[in-house]
């Protein structure tokens, strides 16, 4: 159990630091009104989510302990919905609820869209 809780302490940290990494770097390349580092973060969050499902599909056997570190450690630490909220509520009082909303769909669109995409491919592929 230790063992198990050293890897998610690891997983965890280390997708705190790409989290803020993309973060910054995103903001850098894409400086709007509106968090895209947050939408950057939540997609490649996405994708990997789904990646690591596809391939544990694939590899018809439950492998827990990849799943909780990879899923619940650096997901977990990388992608945030409580960030998302608060850039949706500070957006809503620059710009209004339309544009709110519309980031939160941006948010569920190209992330749904992103996992799909990763988990179909590593089930043919991977």
């Amino acid at each position: 159990m230790f063992l198990k809780l050293l890897w998610l302490l690891l997983a965890g940290g280390a997708g705190t630091l790409a989290r803020f990494g993309t973060v910054a770097l995103a903001q850098r390349l894409w400086p709007l009104h509106w968090s895209v580092g947050t939408a950057v973060a939540n997609v490649l969050g996405c994708l990997l989510a789904g990646l690591v499902f596809g391939w544990l599909q694939k590899q018809d056997v439950a492998h827990e302990d990849v799943r909780l570190v990879v899923m619940v450690g650096f997901c977990g630490a990388y992608t945030t919905f409580s960030a998302l909220v608060l850039e949706a509520g500070q957006l809503q009082q620059v710009s209004g609820w339309l544009s709110a909303l519309g980031l939160v769909a941006l948010h569920l669109v190209l992330g749904g869209l992103a996992l799909a995409l990763a988990w179909s491919a590593m089930v043919r592929w991977g």
